[in-house]
């Protein structure tokens, strides 16, 4: 498979590529990067395709690399950056909205609600500590501790539990609705860098050794719930996984080794 259009975006590595809802049938993509920029580009469709790619809008306010993205409606993205800032970005004029001033380093981003109407983010800092940030308020709605550097975050479809996954090998499930720490688990001392939820309680776990697993998530007898490893996934030569996606099913990964694979659950 080759690629539709090259273009060389960023000055430095990007670390975060999000596509704008509602900008069909002429997509827009957010790119972020270590050279503390995010870039909104469209995309080439398939009857019209150019030699490259410039972007319309160039986003700048953060003062160390922007690690991570997230879209809150049609036309606002949030953007988290090792800054210690979360930015909140008007996609259409480039003025920044908002912006909140965290502790540590921002690492990653999860919504805080339904995929279909997101009220705010789930913030993870490089500390561990994960805060609730609602678009429409001046400061954090509320925090909890993983315990653990955070590498990783993603919370379930229903917006119920958030996993996150640390620099130790730490994964954790939190629930939502009770407050606390549902499960703690540790497979290996390597960073968990990517987790996600798939369909019936299993969440999907990748990280620098290069092992991606599938745990299977029941509730138990007590609070803690109880889990299982339902598969491992081959990845290649035992290359650090870097990045997945769910799609019911369906399971797409990167690493290290610049390949994508594809799995079915």
């Amino acid at each position: 498979m080759q690629p539709i259009v090259a273009t060389k975006l960023h000055k430095s590595a990007i670390n975060a590529l999000e596509i704008l809802p509602g900008t069909s049938p002429d997509p827009l993509l957010a790119s972020a990067g270590s050279d503390f920029a995010i870039h909104l580009t469209r995309l080439p469709t398939s009857s019209s395709t150019p030699h490259s790619l410039t972007p319309l809008l160039s986003l700048k306010g953060h003062l160390r690399a922007v690690t991570a993205l997230l879209p809150l409606s049609t036309d606002s993205l949030l953007a988290a950056s090792m800054d210690g800032s979360l930015r909140m970005w008007d996609t259409r004029s480039g003025a920044q909205q908002a912006m909140w001033a965290m502790p540590k380093p921002a690492v990653a981003l999860a919504p805080a609600a339904t995929n279909d109407a997101p009220a705010g983010a789930w913030v993870a800092l490089a500390d561990g500590d994960v805060r609730l940030v609602d678009a429409r308020a001046s400061a954090p709605a509320s925090k909890w501790s993983a315990g653990a550097s955070a590498r990783a975050i993603a919370a379930a479809p229903d917006g119920q539990e958030i996993a996150l996954g640390a620099a130790d090998g730490t994964a954790v499930l939190f629930d939502v609705r009770g407050g606390s720490i549902r499960k703690r688990w540790r497979r290996s001392g390597a960073p968990v860098e990517c987790v996600s939820f798939a369909p019936g309680g299993r969440v999907v776990v990748g990280g620098e050794d290069g092992l991606p697993y599938v745990v299977d998530f029941t509730r138990g007898s007590d609070h803690a719930g109880s889990h299982r490893q339902v598969s491992e996934l081959v990845f290649g030569n035992i290359e650090a996984v870097r990045a997945l996606r769910v799609s019911g099913e369906l399971v797409y990964m990167a690493g290290d080794g610049g390949v994508v694979r594809n799995y079915q659950l």
